[in-house]
């Protein structure tokens, strides 16, 4: 590389949020958590956390090879860095982890196929936009917390 006058180049970084801002609203949340416990006398083990989160189908790299010296560096890539879909995952406070509900955009036809093989593993939906909605809230209630009962 050092021959042919190339090395390795990273795409510039990008600014993150300031971390304390976030530990506060997280102890904000599970004091309010707490509270709510209390409150209505919930067992801890019947609380959930759900989250979802995109699933890029190509993910661009943060290094590539370039000239030395070069003043823009361009990142290959296949084409479908803004193809992706949704999921959301699902945990008990006692850490038992339920189905992961997965949402595809305009998929209806995939969608039934499989949901006939993977039903057991997980919940697979489709939309629009490819992000939940309200009415994929009610879906994801009905298959992933079907089995999930409060005592």
């Amino acid at each position: 590389m050092r021959r042919n006058g190339l090395s390795l180049r990273r795409k510039t970084p990008v600014a993150e949020k300031d971390p304390s801002r976030l530990i506060d609203k997280l102890v904000s949340s599970i004091l309010h958590v707490r509270c709510f416990t209390a409150k209505y006398n919930y067992s801890t083990v019947n609380i959930i956390a759900m989250d979802d989160a995109p699933v890029w189908s190509d993910m661009v790299s943060n290094t590539t090879v370039d000239k030395t010296g070069a003043r823009t560096v361009t990142m290959k890539s296949a084409g479908h860095e803004k193809c992706r879909v949704s999921v959301c995952l699902t945990a008990k406070t006692d850490g038992i982890k339920l189905k992961p509900f997965i949402v595809l955009k305009n998929a209806k036809r995939q969608t039934k196929t499989l949901n006939n093989e993977f039903k057991t593993r997980c919940g697979i939906v489709t939309a629009s936009n490819g992000w939940m909605n309200n009415d994929l809230t009610i879906e994801y209630t009905k298959k992933v917390l079907e089995t999930f009962s409060l005592g």
